[in-house]
Order: C-alpha cells, then structure tokens, then sequence
C-alpha cells in the first residue's frame, strides 16, 4: 500500500536534503566580516552618490571632487581586501 507507514510517495525523504542544515553555518566571525563587508559598500554607494552630485553641480569644485575621489578609492580598496581575504 503506497503512503503507508507515514511515507509520501518518494519515500521516507532520507535521501533529501533539508535546505535550512544544508547550508554550512557561519561563525560570528564571518558574520562580523559579512557586516563590515556590507557597511563599506553602503559606504562607497553613499560616495559614489555625493561624487555624481558633485561632478553635476553649476560650478562642480576639482578640490571637493578629488577628494570625494579619493576617499572612494580607500573605500574600495578596503572592500576588495575584505573580499580577498575571505577567500
């Protein structure tokens, strides 16, 4: 009699996997890089932002600007370390 005993009609589901202890888990570690990981690129969205107004502005100012440059570039610098590192 299929289904009987509780089984579906796959079987009793030993074979599947279940999604929610597949996946390894993370050590607050991890969880910390993966937050440090996200405020900086909160961060250089945030930058990239103020550097197009300021390249948009009537009387855009190089100083202002090469210093937004500037401190994108550490930004970035910084996430892709971030990046490397984890792997």
């Amino acid at each position: 009699m299929m289904g009987s005993g509780g089984n579906d009609m796959m079987g009793s589901g030993q074979f599947f996997s279940n999604p929610s202890t597949s996946q390894p888990r993370k050590s607050p570690t991890d969880q910390y890089e993966l937050q440090e990981r996200e405020k900086l690129r909160k961060e250089i969205g945030e930058r990239r932002q103020e550097l197009s107004d300021l390249y948009r502005s009537d009387k855009p100012d190089k100083a202002l600007i090469d210093q937004k440059i500037a401190e994108l570039d550490t930004l970035e610098n910084a996430y892709d370390r971030s990046v490397s590192e984890a792997n």
